[in-house]
C-alpha cells in the first residue's frame, strides 16, 4: 500500500477509481487513453478524532539487529535494552517521520525508546577535556577528517538533507558530484 492510500485508510476514506469513459473526461477521450483517476470529491470533513501527525506522518519498516540496532536514513537508532526491545531482534519495526522533522520508533503502535548515532559524526576537539597526548591525537584525526570526500564530512554541501526528511523522501541526501554515478565502458 502507498503512503497516499495508507493516509487515506486511516481517515476511513475509500479510493474510488473512475472506469468509464464520462468519468475520464474529455481529454481522455479525444485522445483514446485509458487511465484511472481519483474522484476529486471526497466530502468528509476533519474530525476531531483524527490525529493528522499520525496520519500525514512518512512510515517505513526497518528490520533491528541482533544488537538492536535499526537503520534510518544514514543513522543508526539505537533501541534501549528493554526486555520489550530485546525480544524484537530480528524482527520488523516502523520508524515514523512525521511532518515537522521529528520521528519515532514503533512496534505494534507503541513508542519504543532509541537514541540516535549518527555514523557521521567528527570529533570536536573543544568537546574533548586538555591533555598533552590526547591533543596531538585529535589534531592528527581532524586532518584525516579533513581529507574525507565532501559525501563523508559533516556540514559539508554534498551532504545536506531536507529539513525534515519528507521534502524528498527516498531520494540520496547529497547533490552533486558525489550523489551522481558516471558509467565507464571498457
Amino acid at each position: 500500500m502507498t503512503q497516499f492510500g495508507r493516509a487515506l485508510c486511516e481517515l476511513n476514506i475509500d479510493i474510488i477509481c473512475a472506469n468509464s469513459p464520462q468519468a475520464k473526461g474529455r481529454i481522455e477521450r479525444a485522445f483514446g487513453t485509458l487511465q484511472d483517476r481519483l474522484v476529486k470529491d471526497l466530502h468528509r470533513p476533519v474530525s476531531a478524532d483524527d490525529d493528522l501527525d499520525e496520519v500525514l506522518a512518512w512510515r517505513e519498516r526497518r528490520t533491528v539487529t541482533a544488537n538492536l540496532v535499526v537503520h534510518y536514513d544514514r543513522m543508526m537508532l539505537l533501541l534501549d535494552a528493554t526486555p520489550v526491545a530485546r525480544g524484537l531482534a530480528r524482527k520488523t519495526v516502523e520508524v515514523v517521520n512525521y511532518p515537522d522533522g521529528r520521528f519515532a520508533v514503533q512496534h505494534g503502535g507503541a513508542a519504543l525508546g532509541f537514541r540516535v548515532f549518527d555514523k557521521l559524526r567528527t570529533v570536536e576537539v573543544g568537546a574533548v577535556v586538555e591533555n598533552k597526548r590526547l591533543s596531538e591525537v585529535l589534531a592528527h584525526v581532524k586532518a584525516r577528517q579533513a581529507a574525507f570526500p565532501d559525501s563523508k564530512r559533516r556540514g559539508a554541501k554534498g551532504r545536506a538533507r531536507a529539513v525534515n526528511n519528507l521534502e524528498a523522501p527516498g531520494a540520496p541526501s547529497g547533490v552533486g558530484p558525489s550523489a551522481t554515478s558516471t558509467l565507464h565502458t571498457p
